[in-house]
């Protein structure tokens, strides 16, 4: 593989090779892209010179239009993975959602390829609740308090006993129960006054603000918050479960705005947790002030609205974290739009047509449709069908829109309702 425009080659100690030491299949692939969907890092990743394989949940229609795409089956999720990337033992792996929970099978999957990713060794102190907490904490930065269940999880996934001899249960208030090993929101639930918090999960007091997505590039150089996200409003016609991602909007400034405690949460994730690479934080404003929820150690579904349609910047930021390669970062800054990012749930049990005028539909509506299912896909109520992208200023507006557009697909695919 040539290395791609604008990167220098450099050798790196260890495991951590030089970018042009990589080679492609006889396929041409040169990159395995792996998570629960990987749709949007394969259009930052061929824009930046690369040629993956992408392995997901869904190997969406549009992801195969984009590269080779193959889809995991959810009961041999997510450990199938070990066995889909066998065959292409040696080429550098880049993962995305879901999979930060599983550092035994990253720590598997990076004895035969380098990891473009953090490790099991930093993802401890970014995922164990009470390591990240106490770290933000002694940082200055708050997070909402919480109270541990009667079984938590160590690093590897297995249940381990909380030091206490009796179960948890809910004190007065407004509180969720949320896993200790969750991902885009799915199995949180309200926790009810005096109900014992469930094996794998803990309590999270509700904070009420604005909640909020901030992106991170940590190395090299000097780490960077570079967006920040508000959160899609809760729209019925989306059809969303109660806490799942309903998807984020960016509006001009907010990144100014929350600047300089970008600043300060960058240099905690990088310098005292070790993180690399695209990382993310999810939060509750309140008054301009963060509360902490959570942080997504590698790239994140948000971090699209960067610049949609055009990552390569992103992808070459997180590959300059692992691997050390040089380029202008400063001249590659994404530009904030006003964007919006939607994701459509399903409210019933259907097939997705084999035939989608998406063009059709993307220019009658003035808006981008993405993660579209392959034709005749089984989709389950509750579970994400597509995603609908519209750039709009007017926040009024632009939920006005987004209903039109749900609206619009609903009678496409179910003419009959």
């Amino acid at each position: 593989m040539a290395s791609p425009a604008g990167w220098s080659v450099v050798e790196m100690p260890g495991d951590r090779a030089a970018v042009s030491s990589f080679t492609g299949t006889e396929d041409g692939v040169d990159l395995l892209l792996v998570g629960a969907s990987v749709r949007y890092l394969a259009g930052w990743f061929i824009e930046a010179g690369y040629r993956p394989l992408a392995l997901d949940l869904f190997a969406d229609r549009d992801l195969q239009a984009l590269c080779p795409a193959k889809s995991i089956a959810r009961e041999d999720w997510p450990d199938g993975l070990y066995e889909a990337c066998e065959p292409y033992r040696g080429l550098p792996i880049v993962y995305a959602g879901g999979l930060e929970n599983a550092p035994k099978l990253l720590e598997k999957l990076a004895k035969n390829h380098p990891l473009w990713g953090n490790r099991a060794r930093v993802l401890g102190p970014a995922r164990d609740l009470a390591q990240w907490t106490a770290i933000l904490t002694e940082g200055g930065f708050q997070v909402p308090e919480w109270i541990p269940g009667p079984v938590g999880l160590q690093d590897d996934g297995k249940s381990s006993e909380v030091a206490s001899e009796k179960a948890r249960t809910i004190p007065e208030g407004n509180w969720l129960f949320k896993p200790y090993r969750g991902a885009g929101g799915l199995n949180i639930k309200d926790a009810p006054l005096g109900k014992t918090i469930p094996a794998g999960y803990f309590a999270q007091r509700k904070i009420k603000g604005t909640g909020v997505s901030l992106s991170f590039s940590l190395g090299p150089g000097e780490p960077r918050f570079f967006l920040g996200a508000y959160e899609m409003p809760m729209i019925p016609a989306l059809a969303s479960p109660a806490f799942a991602y309903r998807g984020s909007v960016v509006y001009r400034g907010m990144t100014l705005v929350m600047n300089a405690q970008g600043k300060a949460l960058a240099h905690i994730l990088k310098d005292k947790m070790g993180l690399r690479g695209l990382v993310g934080v999810d939060a509750i404003s309140v008054d301009g002030h963060l509360r902490i929820l959570e942080i997504n150690p590698r790239p994140t579904a948000s971090m699209e609205l960067a610049d949609f349609g055009g990552g390569s910047a992103l992808a070459r930021w997180h590959v300059a974290a692992f691997l050390g390669a040089n380029h202008a970062l400063e001249n590659t800054l994404p530009r904030e739009k006003p964007l919006a990012k939607a994701i459509w749930y399903a409210d019933r049990n259907f097939r997705f047509p084999k035939e989608f005028a998406q063009e059709e539909i993307e220019k009658d509506l003035k808006i981008q449709l993405a993660d579209i299912p392959p034709g005749w896909q089984p989709m389950v109520e509750g579970e994400p069908i597509l995603t609908i992208v519209l750039e709009e200023s007017d926040p009024g507006r632009m939920i006005e829109r987004i209903e039109a557009a749900v609206a619009f697909l609903k009678k496409r695919l179910f003419p009959s309702s």
